[in-house]
């Protein structure tokens, strides 16, 4: 058990020990059901409740099986129903005697230190305490339960009796994340026998949990629990809430395709088309977009020229940029002073670097977001006179509204025919082919991590802001 140290009295911890000794006692081969009642039933909207009929399934399903994913509706009680099994298991028998439980979270320690609170909040009520590290506990028999963020799985490295490892949330961990977390506990299997919980919320049609749905075959035994399975859990007024949402297919059915409408969101034979063009392309007129990265994402460049006259548009430069901020800047400013750069068009959520660039490209030293507000005010700025008009660096708000329609721009000189893209463009050639969308949104997951979301984000700028 812990060690309570010096934030107990001696009759505090005594007194906890004897309460933690009787419910071991009470505890003792029970089952799941009476276990759930010795423990406490847990309240959900002034009401208590017992153990959920989709919750009795899945105790039976890990029975018959050690290896399972589970797909739930958000709310519906799936990490409740875990940590209590979990807790039922170290404490009916002593089968998990001398062991280890791991529990991985999405790469935050806040997270990784709420899971094991939760275990702590499940034993307060009995009088039971603890001053452990907040990422674990030790009940009696050496049974040690730990919480580990995505991102430091080394530490399960050198578990000697591992028993089980449940990943909360698992389709929100990163792809990268994910990958690790499998195969760290997969090399258990042949070790110690133990079980692997994959229980989340699907967080997009591309990643882990739509990989081991497609795995056939698949080590894991695939459950889904829709809000339907757990209607206990929901008032009505919170579903007609949530059936207004986009999300709702996701969250509440589980639906990992059907109603989400996936397509691929550029069509392989327009992509070829636009990286074998050999038109000869005279530009009028040049025009660069930056996305900035947010550590440890890249930067992405597009310089593109277009012809005014037969409106072709000709990439010169696509790519993304592991460099500092100030080798970006030098970059920008090199391809303005050669190409004679119309406009620079970046995210406007960078603030402070479009400064950097407007100073170091412009002889302006107004502050642009107070020009931008002169401009409205004084209704210089409107749809006739647009704001690529009126300064060189353009500002360009990402929001959700503004990425489909670059997004939709971008299909359009594609199908049309009307931008050639060079070879050597490579990172920008697997972002086009590899590049999803729901509605328009573009699923970033299966782009990022250097995988071309920064370079696309850049070229649908740079299109959409050379023409509108």
């Amino acid at each position: 058990m812990s060690t309570y140290g010096d934030l107990f009295t001696q009759e505090e911890t005594d007194k906890s020990k004897d309460n933690l000794n009787k419910l071991l006692k009470r505890s003792r081969n029970t089952s799941f059901e009476e276990f759930w009642d010795i423990l406490g039933r847990p309240w959900k909207h002034g009401r208590q409740l017992g153990v959920l009929p989709y919750q009795k399934d899945l105790v039976e399903t890990l029975e018959q099986t050690k290896y399972l994913l589970l797909t739930k509706s958000v709310g519906c009680g799936g990490t409740e129903f875990f940590i209590r099994w979990i807790l039922w298991q170290l404490m009916r028998n002593d089968d998990w005697a001398n062991s280890q439980t791991v529990i991985i979270v999405s790469p935050s320690q806040q997270l990784a230190n709420r899971i094991i609170t939760r275990f702590k909040d499940e034993l307060e009520p009995h009088g039971i305490l603890f001053d452990t590290a907040r990422t674990y506990l030790n009940l009696p028999g050496k049974k040690e339960i730990f919480s580990i963020p995505a991102m430091n799985l080394n530490s399960m490295r050198s578990l000697t009796n591992l028993k089980c490892v449940l990943i909360s949330e698992a389709d929100f961990i990163g792809q990268e994340n994910a990958a690790v977390a499998r195969q760290v506990s997969e090399r258990y299997i042949s070790k110690s026998d133990n079980y692997i919980i994959l229980e989340s919320t699907i967080n997009s049609p591309v990643g882990l949990y739509s990989d081991i749905w497609k795995e056939n075959p698949c080590l894991y035994t695939r459950k889904v629990v829709k809000y339907l399975d757990a209607i206990d859990m929901y008032l009505e007024k919170d579903i007609q809430k949530a059936k207004q949402s986009r999300s709702f297919a996701r969250e509440m059915m589980c639906d990992l395709y059907g109603l989400s409408n996936v397509i691929s969101t550029f069509p392989p034979q327009w992509v070829e088309r636009a990286f074998t063009m050999n038109e000869e392309i005279n530009p009028t007129k040049y025009y660069l977009a930056c996305d900035p990265g947010w550590r440890p994402a890249l930067t992405g460049i597009s310089l593109l020229g277009k012809d005014e006259r037969t409106g072709l548009h000709k990439i010169i430069v696509s790519e993304e940029y592991d460099e500092d901020e100030s080798s970006i800047i030098e970059l920008i400013v090199s391809l303005k002073e050669q190409f004679s750069i119309s406009n620079i068009f970046i995210d406007a959520n960078d603030k402070r670097l479009i400064s950097k660039i407007k100073g170091a490209c412009t002889r302006d030293r107004t502050d642009w977001e107070e020009h931008i507000k002169f401009l409205k005010q004084n209704k210089i700025l409107n749809a006739y006179n647009p704001l690529k008009n009126l300064m060189t660096v353009v500002p360009l708000l990402f929001n959700q509204a503004s990425s489909r329609e670059m997004t939709s721009y971008t299909r359009s000189c594609l199908e049309e025919g009307t931008v050639q893209i060079p070879s050597v463009c490579k990172s920008l050639e697997r972002a086009l082919y590899n590049c999803q969308d729901i509605e328009g949104d573009i699923i970033k997951e299966k782009l990022a991590h250097g995988n071309g979301s920064d370079v696309l984000d850049s070229l649908r700028m740079v299109l959409w802001g050379a023409s509108n």
